[in-house]
């Protein structure tokens, strides 16, 4: 039985494709990097949130509930925003190590 060959993907959207279901051997260095930027955009979105709640508020609403002093769609956009970016950096960390069985 013939042993498969893995060799690197060059081609940027194979490469995406692979990254669905692929099997990424990463070095430690890139895991770490990864770590990383998922520690500073949490730290980042933790932030974001504890500024929000501290805010007042600004005001009631017609059954009597305090209405938050920011507005919740763009908050969530924003900390969407923050995923958004994590996946965007690891991503570039994953990507020159997508390879296939030939």
């Amino acid at each position: 039985m013939e042993e498969k060959k893995r060799i690197r993907v060059t081609d940027p959207v194979e490469a995406r494709m692979l990254l669905i279901n692929g099997n990424f051997q990463l070095p430690d260095e890139n895991k770490a990097g990864m770590r990383e930027i998922r520690k500073a955009l949490e730290d980042a979105a933790t932030r974001i949130h504890a500024a929000a709640k501290n805010l007042p508020c600004a005001g009631v609403s017609k059954d009597g509930k305090p209405l938050p002093g920011y507005d919740t769609g763009r908050l969530i956009a924003a900390l969407d925003t923050i995923q958004h970016a994590k996946d965007i950096a690891c991503v570039s960390f994953i990507l020159p190590y997508a390879e296939k069985d030939v």
